[in-house]
């Protein structure tokens, strides 16, 4: 009897120390629980010099020919649907056989003479400058500017 007695208690002993021997060593610092680890989601900011090393060898050219082939099966056919369309009304100064200065979003400046304005948004203007003037369609809502 004295012997089982024993056993048990050894038993009771070491389920004890098994259920509460994390706890206490968590509360003294023995067993360190560290978070999931997380990718930043901010820019991080890297002070000093950063050495990359241990860069696979990379063969990026060409070897032999290329070639490339597309077989038609029937024929061509393009369809757009669902398309609104639209035009910018033309400003109201503009004004036919009257010379106008448009500059351009590249920073150019350009003068015409307006011949002809569409009710869709475009002019058949030709350069004030040249000898015979070009003549050519342009599109006053693509200007930056347009100056009398």
């Amino acid at each position: 009897m004295k012997r089982s007695s024993q056993i048990l208690a050894a038993c009771i002993g070491t389920a004890l120390v098994v259920a509460i021997a994390p706890g206490a060593l968590r509360a003294i610092g023995g067993l360190q629980g560290f978070p999931k680890p997380a990718l930043p989601t901010e820019p991080v900011e890297v002070r000093g010099v950063v050495s990359v090393t241990h860069l696979p060898p990379v063969d990026a050219r060409q070897a032999g020919s290329w070639t490339v082939s597309a077989a038609q099966a029937g024929p061509w056919a393009v369809r757009v649907a669902d398309v609104v369309s639209t035009a910018r009304a033309v400003p109201s100064f503009l004004q036919p056989q009257r010379a106008y200065r448009f500059r351009w979003p590249d920073g150019t400046t350009e003068r015409y003479r307006v011949l002809e304005v569409t009710p869709d948004g475009w002019l058949f203007a030709e350069l004030a400058e040249g000898t015979p003037p070009p003549r050519r369609w342009i599109n006053p809502a693509q200007a930056v500017a347009i100056l009398p």
